[in-house]
């Protein structure tokens, strides 16, 4: 389990809180820079041995219930699990019915959803510790039926807006980058696209790495 966070100054506190609660789990600590905007963050990782957990069992039913029981704990702490399962999500009208599209990082594959299938897709969105948004927008619908989404949520104008920048209509940043979209599915293929090359909306500042805490 890789936990991180960004540096503050409660963190040998919060840590040591961590682990005197939890003295059988092992874990590496360390701090790495990252560059937001043109400045810098500090990043905290920890990286708890999982074999550890099995210690738990007994006090737990399952090592599985004592990782999820830390996990909390460690949440409440203010870290977060490095996400590594991301997902894009994206949204459309057709008429008066909404469409979202879900789509994993590094795959083809777009499913789609409406209005009936919402509930499967707060499932499937378990499935990832990271959820990449152009449109703000459907944070204010999902948030009411899958509260977690504002903690796994990285809403691409929020992290502009958050180094100085603004994000233009998606329709009008296809054309500055040459990309025709026909589809909601083109769209979401896009704003993947886009993430590696942020320097035609901000130029000389970097948005923040889609895995950094939020």
């Amino acid at each position: 389990m890789l936990l991180q966070r960004k540096y503050n100054e409660n963190i040998d506190k919060d840590v040591k809180s961590l682990f005197e609660a939890w003295p059988e789990i092992s874990y590496k600590i360390s701090v790495k820079p990252i560059e937001v905007g043109d400045d810098t963050i500090n990043v905290v990782y920890l990286d708890v041995n999982d074999e550890d957990f099995d210690k738990a069992v007994g006090v737990f039913e399952a090592k599985e219930e004592a990782m999820g029981a830390f996990r909390s704990f460690a949440y409440e702490l203010g870290f977060e699990e490095y996400p590594t399962n991301i997902a894009f999500l994206h949204a459309d009208f057709d008429g008066d019915k909404l469409l979202l599209f879900l789509k994993a990082k590094n795959n083809d594959n777009i499913e789609t959803f409406d209005q009936l299938s919402v509930e499967k897709l707060t499932k499937q969105l378990l499935d990832y510790q990271r959820v990449v948004l152009y449109q703000s927008a459907i944070l204010t619908y999902l948030k009411d039926i899958f509260p977690a989404i504002d903690s796994m949520a990285y809403v691409i104008p929020h992290q502009l807006s958050s180094i100085g920048c603004q994000a233009p209509d998606l329709k009008d940043l296809a054309k500055i980058y040459g990309v025709s979209l026909d589809t909601k599915q083109d769209e979401i293929t896009f704003i993947e696209k886009i993430l590696e090359d942020m320097d035609v909306v901000c130029k000389g500042k970097k948005l923040p790495p889609i895995e950094a805490p939020l």
